[in-house]
């Protein structure tokens, strides 16, 4: 999904950022990044053909909230400069992988 890798590649880009003005730029086109998500999965329901296919999609959904409040934190500590010091959300804390990322593309 183009939109999943744009919202992850603007974290980086927001985590390597100090100046507050591209950062609130950067957060402002991640949210549009996800609105663009969030709209295309919408679009999709009526295209669901089956069962299995109805919770395909509903674990996608499940997996985009799960990372979603991954990134939510760091994008927090990244505001607050706290991209190097151990805490939640970084390397010092991790978590495992989200079970609906493990093996994907």
């Amino acid at each position: 999904m183009k939109g999943y890798g744009d919202i992850t590649k603007k974290t980086y880009q927001h985590v390597l950022n100090t100046d507050d003005t591209a950062m609130a730029n950067i957060e402002k086109a991640i949210s549009e990044d996800r609105e663009r998500i969030d709209k295309a999965l919408k679009d999709y329901e009526p295209l669901v053909s089956d069962d299995k296919d109805k919770k395909m999609l509903a674990d996608d959904r499940a997996v985009l909230i799960e990372v979603a409040t991954v990134r939510d934190k760091v994008l927090a500590l990244s505001r607050l400069n706290k991209t190097g010091r151990p805490g939640p959300g970084t390397s010092k804390s991790r978590q495992p992988l989200p079970a609906g990322l493990r093996g994907r593309p």
